[in-house]
């Protein structure tokens, strides 16, 4: 008898404590970064200057990488050519040196290809490098700077979706 109820007992501990484990794992899954919206204005200079405001978004791949991608348009100057439009679309990789967000400020690198074409341009493919850096959350969002390359000196300015506090 003594056995049978201690084997019930080791029974309901196991389940208990494997219920817990469980619980436990599917908050820290539920705090994990999702999806995140950004806006940003970007000046790329090359022979011809362009000014461009986009929308994108990036998903996390991982608790170091993110992959993204984002649609821009502006205006393109310079040259022997008048002013005209010009529209761009970017694909890439984000890798974060800080992603646990234990810093104030959260540096990245990102690589990627970017299309852009304007009103004489039917458009080309450039590959994307750039080094950025996320500031301190501000409310909902989260300030960040870049510059790299990618058709020419890119410098922008981003506006992203902020995360679940402890997060990049």
């Amino acid at each position: 008898m003594a056995g049978a109820g201690g084997v019930r007992l080791g029974v309901v501990a196991a389940l208990w404590v494997g219920c817990a484990a469980s619980a436990g794992a599917q908050l820290v899954r539920d705090s994990q970064p999702g999806p995140r919206a950004e806006a940003r204005i970007d000046a790329i200079i090359a022979r011809r200057t362009a000014i461009e405001a986009g929308l994108g978004g990036i998903v996390p791949a991982g608790i170091y990488f993110r992959l993204g991608g984002d649609v821009a348009g502006g205006v393109i100057a310079g040259g022997a050519r008048p002013a005209g439009p010009a529209a761009r679309a970017d694909v890439f990789g984000r890798f974060l040196l800080d992603p646990l967000e234990e810093h104030r400020w959260g540096p990245y690198l990102t690589a990627g290809a970017s299309y852009r074409a304007d009103s004489r341009d039917h458009g080309r493919v450039y590959l994307l490098a750039l080094v950025g850096v996320e500031g301190p959350r501000q409310g909902r969002v989260v300030p960040a700077i870049e510059a790299g390359f990618g058709g020419g000196f890119r410098i922008g300015f981003v506006l992203r979706r902020a995360q679940p506090t402890g997060w990049r």
